[in-house]
C-alpha cells in the first residue's frame, strides 16, 4: 500500500497529461516543405501521430515477450518445442528493444500499464501451455496475426504523411521489420 501512495502522485499528474488537447493545425503544407525533408525535424502533428504510435508499439511487445515467456516457463522442458519457443521470444525481444529504443529517441511516455501487459503476458502464455502445445501455437498465430494487421495499417498512416524525415523512415523501416517477421 505505501508504494501506492508514493506513486499516487506521478501517476496523477501523468493521467492529467493525457487529457490535454492535441493541436492538429500545424500540418505541413507543400508551401512549407523543404527540398531536403530527410533532415527537418518533425512538426508537432507528426509528433502527435507517432508517440501513440510508438507508445501502443512498445505496450504489444511487452505483452509478446511475456506471453513467450510464460510458455517457455510451461513448455520450455520440451527439447523440440523450446527451441521455436527460444528462437520467437529471441524475436520480441529485439522487437522490444527497438521500440524501446524508440520511446527514448522521441521522449515518448511509455504506458502506465505496463504491469498490466507484463502480467497478463504472462498469464496468456502459461494458460495457454498449459492447454497444450496446440494451444500455445493457436494463441501465439492469433496474437501475430493481430499484430501483423496493426504494423500494416500503421505503415499505411505513417507512408500517408506527405513529407516523412529520417526519423518517420526509420519508424516504418521497424514496422516493416517487425511486420515482416509475423508474416
Amino acid at each position: 500500500m505505501l508504494v501506492i501512495r508514493r506513486a499516487a502522485p506521478t501517476i496523477l499528474k501523468s493521467c492529467r497529461s493525457l487529457s490535454t488537447v492535441v493541436d492538429h493545425t500545424s500540418v505541413p503544407t507543400m508551401d512549407t516543405a523543404t527540398a531536403n525533408t530527410n533532415d527537418r525535424e518533425l512538426t508537432q502533428y507528426e509528433k502527435d501521430i507517432i508517440s501513440p504510435m510508438i507508445r501502443v508499439d512498445q505496450s504489444g511487445e511487452v505483452g509478446a515477450y511475456y506471453i513467450y515467456k510464460g510458455q517457455i516457463a510451461v513448455l520450455g522442458g520440451d527439447p523440440k518445442l523450446r527451441p521455436l519457443l527460444e528462437m520467437m521470444w529471441d524475436q520480441e525481444k529485439h522487437h522490444l528493444e527497438l521500440f524501446s529504443d524508440l520511446v527514448g529517441e522521441h521522449r515518448v511516455r511509455p504506458s502506465l500499464l505496463r504491469p498490466l501487459w507484463e502480467v497478463a503476458g504472462f498469464a496468456v502464455g502459461a494458460g495457454t501451455a498449459l492447454l497444450g502445445k496446440e494451444a500455445a501455437m493457436a494463441c501465439t498465430e492469433a496474437v501475430e496475426t493481430v499484430i501483423g494487421d496493426h504494423y500494416n495499417e500503421q505503415l499505411r498512416e505513417l507512408h500517408a504523411l506527405k513529407h516523412p524525415n529520417k526519423q518517420l523512415n526509420y519508424l516504418s523501416k521497424a514496422s516493416i521489420d517487425v511486420y515482416a517477421m509475423t508474416i
